[in-house]
């Protein structure tokens, strides 16, 4: 019952932003700014610590460089993306590298991209709009997600 209330009441989850940032101080800024905005943030600066962390964290919005020490965000996105429960949420890539495939990651979902510098109001307005849209997809997806519930279980059914 308690599933069914927050995609009633979806606004009470448009708390919380994964932030996924090597730079401590770009990080450590931005994480500041989103919660003087009202916003849970949970920081990883590695993609190793981002597969566990966003897993227990269950994010509303993921923000992301695209560079980071232990490699290229691509495939951790491509991974949440296979994902029923990641498969609508909003990322916005921030980068500093003008020559990345922006395109490639276009194609795996990217609903934003900001490059380094970049003014927090613009990334805000972004964020804000973006969360706007996020529940018609989460309850679009929680209903597909029952669906196929209800499928396998009618299929498993064995009548005599």
């Amino acid at each position: 019952m308690g599933q069914f209330l927050q995609f009633i009441y979806p606004y009470n989850l448009m708390k919380k932003i994964a932030l996924i940032e090597d730079n401590y101080y770009l990080s450590e800024n931005l994480k500041h700014l989103l919660m003087v905005k009202d916003y849970d943030v949970a920081v990883y600066r590695t993609i190793e610590s981002a597969k566990k962390g966003i897993a227990k964290f269950n994010p509303n919005l993921i923000i992301c460089d695209i560079s980071l020490p232990d490699g290229l965000i691509n495939n951790l996105i491509e991974n949440l993306r296979k994902q029923t429960i990641f498969h609508f949420t909003p990322i916005i890539i921030l980068t500093g590298i003008t020559t990345s495939n922006i395109d490639e990651l276009l194609d795996l979902g990217i609903s934003a991209v900001f490059f380094k510098p970049m003014q927090f109001a613009d990334l805000n307005r972004a964020i804000n709009k973006l969360l706007i849209k996020y529940p018609k997809y989460m309850y679009k997806s929680y209903l597909t997600k029952t669906l196929e519930k209800i499928s396998k279980l009618y299929q498993s059914i064995t009548y005599v």
